[in-house]
């Protein structure tokens, strides 16, 4: 699949597998939206992004995936900042082995 140009919206992608996942698809020519409950991880992902890929090619906000407000506001962001959002990555989670 080609996805250059193709906008991303990541959930949970300011570390793991969705910031394993944002790169790959920079790294094709994608577009992505990141959106992370940790600021600070999303800030180093940002910059880092942007620094390699091109600042008009890579946005972040961080917001909880529970809290439908800010969800809606921040993919609304994507839109706004890319004009349209292709593939909806819904990667965000908790992981906790001892609680299955």
């Amino acid at each position: 699949m080609d996805v250059s140009g193709k906008v991303f919206f990541i959930t949970g992608g300011a570390q793991g597998l969705g910031k394993a996942y944002a790169e790959a698809l920079l790294a094709k020519g994608a577009k992505v939206f990141l959106g992370d409950v940790d600021p600070k991880a999303g800030a180093e992902t940002l910059e880092d992004f942007q620094k390699r890929f091109g600042e008009q090619n890579v946005k972040f906000t961080a917001f909880d995936v529970t809290d439908l407000a800010k969800f809606e506001a921040a993919f609304q962001g994507a839109v706004s900042g890319f004009g349209r959002v292709d593939v909806m990555v819904n990667n965000a989670g908790i992981m906790n082995e001892g609680v299955w």
